[in-house]
């Protein structure tokens, strides 16, 4: 049986050092996630169907950050910090119908599906209003 050297010694200290860091910081993330009311949800690996929201994300994001050629990574930074801000509050989700994040989290879903179907009942009524002078 080998002696182990220093190095590897002050190695596995360091390592489980890591170890107890990570485990503290799970042990904080999963506290935090009980009070919001959530939990933390793990996948298979190497099987994306089973995280689809995600995937989707990102996949939409490549779409729009592809497109565009950065040569300094703070230019990769800003364009998708660009994207995140019209994701979250320009672009209608047909999930949340068609409203944005932005307005699902700080309620106002209700309030804009209920002005547009003011709008709407108006549109229809002037349609039909529009259509019968045209009829006779």
């Amino acid at each position: 049986m080998r002696e182990a050297n220093t190095d590897e010694v002050t190695g596995l200290k360091s390592e489980n050092k890591d170890l107890k860091q990570t485990v503290a910081e799970l042990y904080l993330r999963n506290d935090w996630l009980k009070k919001q009311g959530m939990e933390h949800a793990r996948g298979a690996p190497y099987h994306p169907q089973t995280k689809g929201k995600i995937e989707r994300y990102h996949r939409s994001m490549k779409n729009v950050v592809k497109l565009k050629h950065d040569y300094c990574p703070w230019e990769l930074k800003k364009v998708i910090a660009e994207w995140v801000e019209h994701y979250n509050h320009e672009r209608y989700h047909e999930s949340l119908d068609n409203v944005t994040p932005a307005n699902v989290y700080v309620s106002r879903r209700n309030e804009i599906l209920n002005q547009r179907a003011v709008v709407k009942v108006r549109t229809m009524t002037e349609r039909k209003v529009h259509n019968l002078r045209l009829a006779g």
